[in-house]
């Protein structure tokens, strides 16, 4: 009987060890075939950047090592973005399903944080309960500024900008931390340390809307002048092109 038992459950360790090998094996495939979807991806996009910047660079600089190195360069560092972009995402068109537009800052319920920052969305709304009336509406821009800020970072438009990682790390870490501890050390009290408490940190929350938007308005700003250097570029060799037609 015993010897019975022993083979029962050693059949079914047996069962079940194959049954996770099977599992992490289906894993490592998945795994394998989208680090090789995405490194495809990856290569493409660099190729494509890589012999586009040299040749735009041949065309309109000068021909010469430099372009060559511009572009190879320019090349590796697009299909590595691309390729841990994917890798990290998923798919590329999750950040569409992510996104949602924001509107106004009255609008509690309709300001939407990317997916991913639930708790940073759950943080501004206890702190809107809590804070004074007095406080509310600059929160609420505040809030505003943090989202719009959240989703350019989530769309990888601020890859490079080493102050917005920081203070999309900073929001989404110690904002949520802020807004609890502070619930949390208010809780049953009432007077005039309660509302010192909660107005230090409306103080905090509206510092982290300031930097947001300080950092939207300087990335508008970059854009605004990219268009403006592109404008002049394009009808320059517009006209240019248009004269020697007309010759």
């Amino acid at each position: 009987m015993i010897a019975l038992l022993w083979l029962i459950v050693s059949l079914l360790v047996l069962v079940a060890a194959s049954v996770f090998a099977l599992a992490i094996l289906g894993w490592l495939v998945v795994l394998a075939l989208r680090m090789a979807a995405a490194m495809a991806a990856a290569m493409a996009v660099g190729l494509v950047v890589g012999f586009g910047s040299e040749w735009l660079l041949n065309s309109h600089l000068s021909e010469g090592p430099y372009a060559s190195a511009i572009g190879v360069g320019l090349g590796l560092l697009s299909g590595l973005r691309v390729f841990s972009r994917l890798m990290v995402a998923g798919a590329p068109s999750s950040k569409s399903r992510n996104t949602v537009s924001l509107t106004r800052p009255g609008d509690d319920d309709k300001v939407i944080e990317p997916m991913v920052d639930k708790p940073v969305a759950e943080a501004w709304q206890l702190a809107l309960r809590l804070s004074p009336d007095d406080e509310r509406e600059r929160l609420r821009q505040s809030r505003v500024s943090c989202s719009d800020f959240l989703h350019l970072v989530e769309r990888g438009e601020l890859t490079m900008d080493l102050e917005a990682i920081e203070h999309a790390v900073l929001i989404r870490k110690q904002l949520p931390s802020l807004v609890l501890t502070t619930e949390r050390a208010v809780r049953g009290e009432v007077g005039e340390n309660h509302e010192a408490v909660l107005r230090n940190m409306a103080e905090h929350l509206v510092g982290f809307g300031r930097l947001a938007q300080a950092i939207l308005d300087r990335h508008r700003q970059a854009l605004e002048d990219q268009l403006v250097i592109l404008d002049a570029h394009l009808t320059n060799k517009l006209r240019n092109r248009n004269d020697g037609e007309g010759l």
